[in-house]
C-alpha cells in the first residue's frame, strides 16, 4: 500500500513540474517568448539610407552639409524623404504652367513628412530633384534606378550638387528609391575616413 501510495505521489509531483515547465504562452508553441521577437540593434533608417542606422547615418554625414543637423538626420533616417521629395518634385513640375516647382516641391514635402526639414536641407533635395526633372526627365521618367537616369544625373550635375549641397553620404540604392534625394553612392569610406560621395544611384 505503501508503494501504491509513493508511486502516486511520484506521478502528482511529476506532474506539476511538467506544468509548473509550461511557457504562459497558452498557444502551445514550445518556447515562444515575446522577449525572443524583440528587434535587436538600433532601427535601421528608411529609403536612401536604409542600409544604415541612425548612428552610422550621422557618422558619415560631413558636419559641414546643410544636411548635418540632429534634427534633420533625424527625419532623414526615419522618412523617405528622398522618395517624398520625387514624388511631390513630378506633381508639382505637371502643375508648372500656374506654379512654381521649387516653392511648390517644398511646400509638398513639408506637408508629406509632417516634421519641419530646415530650409538648407531641404533646399539641397529640392534642387536636386527640380535638377533631374530639368534635365533628365527623359532617362528617368520610366525608372529613376536605370543607368541612363544615374548618369544623366551625374553628367548634368543633379547628384554630386546634392552630395555636395547635403553632406550626406551616398547611401545605397533600394530597389524602388535609389536616389540623392533618391540617389546612393558607393557608402564606402576612403582611406582618410571621407565617405565616398561618387553616385551610382538616382535623384529623379
Amino acid at each position: 500500500m505503501n508503494r501504491i501510495a509513493l508511486g502516486l505521489s511520484m506521478v502528482a509531483a511529476f506532474s506539476l513540474l511538467v506544468v509548473s515547465c509550461d511557457d504562459d504562452d497558452d498557444g502551445g508553441t514550445v518556447g515562444t517568448d515575446a522577449s525572443v521577437d524583440a528587434p535587436v540593434g538600433p532601427m535601421m533608417c528608411k529609403g536612401t539610407f536604409a542600409s544604415m542606422n541612425r548612428a552610422r547615418l550621422a557618422m558619415f554625414t560631413s558636419p559641414t552639409g546643410k544636411c548635418a543637423a540632429p534634427s534633420d538626420l533625424d527625419i532623414i533616417c526615419n522618412n523617405d524623404l528622398g522618395g517624398i521629395t520625387r514624388n511631390c518634385g513630378l506633381t508639382c513640375f505637371n502643375a508648372a504652367p500656374t506654379t512654381d516647382p521649387t516653392a511648390c516641391t517644398k511646400a509638398c514635402v513639408a506637408t508629406e513628412v509632417k516634421a519641419a526639414v530646415s530650409d538648407p536641407c531641404s533646399s539641397c533635395y529640392t534642387t536636386a530633384v527640380i535638377c533631374s526633372i530639368n534635365n533628365c526627365a527623359a532617362e528617368c521618367v520610366a525608372d529613376s534606378a536605370s543607368a541612363g537616369c544615374i548618369a544623366c544625373q551625374q553628367i548634368k550635375g543633379c547628384l554630386p550638387a546634392f552630395f555636395q549641397c547635403s553632406g550626406l553620404p551616398g547611401g545605397v540604392p533600394v530597389q524602388g528609391d535609389a536616389g540623392a534625394p533618391d540617389a546612393g553612392a558607393d557608402a564606402s569610406v576612403d582611406a582618410g575616413g571621407q565617405a565616398d560621395a561618387s553616385t551610382d544611384a538616382t535623384a529623379g
